[in-house]
């Protein structure tokens, strides 16, 4: 690809390229092009970001050009292509988003927008809005992505280390933090509240929401797990209270593979991880895992009946027992796919 002529005008340019007829076929409408120059360095909580091209562009400048599923659309005006500073730019065509916050401390212009671990598009610039005393995080989602996570019910919450008695989570995110994101299915929406967190588990992120309500939070927190017979079923995804603030609603969510063990009738009690039980002749103490001590649980189980309970739905309210029904163990409720 050369550069044929620059033509100036009110404000801008036309600039004619001439592409050799053996490349022309990777011209395509999704073509999205931008400029290349010298190198460009970031520094910010995240590291140190360095962004250069081959001595021969930064020397003399070159123009580059992708195919990116989706920017047709965007990237026209009229009949002529746009051109873009930075491929950056370039892959934030149309998809602009705004996160609000009330603190920028763990955010970071260049911060990673990431989906099941993959990169879905990334913060642009952080400003500060002092009539809302919020900040503002102008960010993009590359082209392919946004039908999907530009949408109402979407999810972005940061991902840092979290340090406590049961352990380390997110490790990784030492070196460079991101954003996790979990898509809604809304109408099409560019603004969003930055969440404080929010589970990244991909077990989970398409599992069965349900709702248990408590007189309180007590222990329980955002990754909580939800427990059916001692084994992990679920997560505590988020916790607010009740419209007249009489008791906290605890948002779940149920594994995909699982959710059919939730029915309309199912009891769920509060799993600290560890019993006492004494009487006259003695006493019985029952323990659970350590992790199950440190962190708490919730745990359920569905009592027998006849018919059958129906499978619990979408939204779907229970009430949350201080402690375990005595005779739950011997209940043995079938609960059939």
């Amino acid at each position: 690809m050369k550069l044929f002529t620059v033509r100036p005008r009110a404000n801008a340019f036309d600039i004619d390229l001439h592409i050799k007829p053996e490349y022309r076929n990777l011209l395509t409408s999704n073509s999205v092009f931008w400029a290349e120059g010298g190198a460009k360095v970031q520094l910010n909580g995240s590291g140190l970001t360095v962004q250069a091209s081959p001595l021969s562009r930064a020397l003399k400048g070159a123009i580059s050009f992708d195919n990116l599923s989706g920017a047709s659309a965007s990237q026209r005006k009229g009949d002529k292509r746009i051109l873009y500073a930075s491929e950056t730019a370039a892959r934030a065509v149309g998809g602009q988003i705004t996160l609000h916050a009330f603190d920028a401390g763990k955010l970071a212009v260049g911060m990673p927008i990431r989906y099941l671990g993959i990169d879905i598009g990334q913060i642009q610039t952080l400003d500060l809005i002092t009539a809302r005393n919020e900040v503002q995080a102008k960010a993009v989602l590359y082209p392919e992505y946004v039908q999907t996570f530009a949408r109402g019910g979407t999810r972005f919450s940061v991902v840092t280390p979290q340090i406590s008695a049961a352990g380390v989570e997110h490790l990784d995110t030492i070196l460079q933090p991101y954003i996790n994101v979990e898509p809604g299915r809304g109408n099409p929406r560019r603004d969003f509240e930055l969440q404080e967190a929010t589970i990244t588990d991909s077990r989970y992120l398409d599992g069965l929401s349900i709702i248990v309500e408590a007189p309180e939070a007590g222990s329980l927190g955002i990754g909580t797990p939800v427990l059916f017979r001692g084994l992990e079923v679920g997560t505590v995804t988020g916790m607010t209270l009740g419209t007249l603030s009489d008791r906290v609603m605890i948002a779940m969510r149920i594994s995909k593979r699982y959710q059919h063990l939730v029915r309309n009738n199912s009891v769920f009690w509060l799993a600290s991880g560890y019993s006492l039980d004494f009487g006259l002749t003695g006493g019985v103490v029952k323990t659970g895992t350590f992790n199950q001590f440190i962190r708490g649980g919730i745990a359920f189980a569905t009592p027998p009946g006849t018919p059958l309970a129906p499978k619990a739905q979408e939204g779907k309210h229970f009430l949350l027992q201080e402690s375990e029904p005595k005779e739950w163990r011997e209940w043995g409720t079938a609960l059939p796919k």
